[in-house]
């Protein structure tokens, strides 16, 4: 298994960080890479939920989310040819809030020849998405208030 992570500070509540993170129908709203984000299962977002999601030059896919404690602790998962975890912690900073991700991935078959491009890839995607969700939360009025 392969495990790429990213950690950046935020100025903002962990809250509201963890809000906007989970809040997955208005990540297009935030992330230019995101085209829609569809729920499949009814209800708020949280442990078991379901959606569709799709990004600019990415086929769609599916995702489910198989931890969900507000708000420090968010993962989803995809299964697939490469089946992928991503968790996200949430914490406290002295200037905001520290978000880490962890992204793990277990290619299966052929897919193991394209290891490396796909984690070149997931790590430059997960790099600019975690930049735009902090650009889209300290772009909003006194985010620390």
């Amino acid at each position: 298994m392969t495990v790429i992570e990213s950690t950046m500070v935020i100025h903002c509540q962990p809250e509201e960080a963890f809000e906007r993170l989970t809040d997955v129908v208005h990540e297009p709203d935030w992330n230019p890479e995101a085209t829609s984000m569809t729920p499949l299962t009814e209800g708020p977002i949280g442990l078991g939920s379901s959606f569709h999601a799709t990004w600019r030059h990415s086929p769609g896919m599916d995702i489910t989310v198989t931890e969900y404690d507000p708000p420090r602790r968010w993962v989803e998962s995809v299964h697939g040819t490469i089946d992928t975890t991503i968790s996200y912690n949430v914490h406290a900073a002295y200037d905001g809030t520290r978000l880490t991700s962890v992204l793990s991935a277990q290619p299966h078959g052929l897919q193991r020849l394209t290891t490396p491009m796909f984690l070149h890839r997931m790590r430059t995607i997960e790099q600019h998405r975690l930049a735009a969700l902090r650009a889209s939360l300290e772009e909003s009025p006194d985010p620390m208030d």
